[in-house]
């Protein structure tokens, strides 16, 4: 299980660590660069709390056709990568509903 601490550690930019309108009570969410691709992490504590597990995250990715689209893909699972494809973005609050489940 990776945490808050996991993703400080791999970040290739400034983290951003918040709550907003998206973030069940309970939770928060970590928006970094790791591994080359902007990711949004969803976290199960207390906001900036290291030890905060991952429960899942929103990465925004590169159509990779030259095109300079973008795509919103979520993953569920408690690690930096991998996981099980949650599908393809709605919106934060429904994801992040979902994952915090």
């Amino acid at each position: 299980m990776d945490t808050l601490a996991s993703i400080l550690g791999h970040a290739e930019s400034k983290t951003s660590v918040y709550t907003d309108s998206s973030t069940p009570e309970g939770h928060f969410a970590a928006t970094s660069k790791v591994l080359g691709i902007t990711t949004t992490y969803l976290l199960r504590g207390t906001v900036g709390d290291p030890h905060a597990p991952i429960l899942g995250r929103v990465e925004i990715q590169d159509a990779s056709d030259g095109s300079g689209n973008y795509r919103t893909v979520a993953y569920r699972g408690d690690r930096l990568k991998g996981g099980k494809l949650a599908g393809y973005l709605n919106s934060y609050e429904e994801i992040f509903a979902d994952f915090a489940s």
